[in-house]
């Protein structure tokens, strides 16, 4: 990043920075770059939480059937 002592506000209203231009595209990519694996780190646990919330799920129906189906065997037996 640039210092605040570097940065200006050129003729045109524009402010300038004392960035180089060359080092514009390597910094815009070193930015992209963080941002990108930030949303990936963030997807995996939203991702991770979501499966452990549905393989809960997953097993409180498999309870559920077989307490309905132990029911419906102790109601035919009666």
């Amino acid at each position: 990043m640039s210092s605040p002592a570097r940065d200006r506000v050129s003729a045109d209203g524009h402010l300038q920075t004392g960035t180089n231009v060359d080092d514009a595209p390597a910094e815009l990519t070193a930015v992209v770059d963080e941002l990108l694996n930030g949303l990936s780190t963030k997807f995996s646990a939203v991702s991770a939480e979501i499966f452990g919330k549905m393989d809960e799920m997953s097993r409180r129906l498999d309870t559920l059937e077989a307490s309905i189906q132990a029911g419906s065997h102790t109601e035919q037996g009666s």
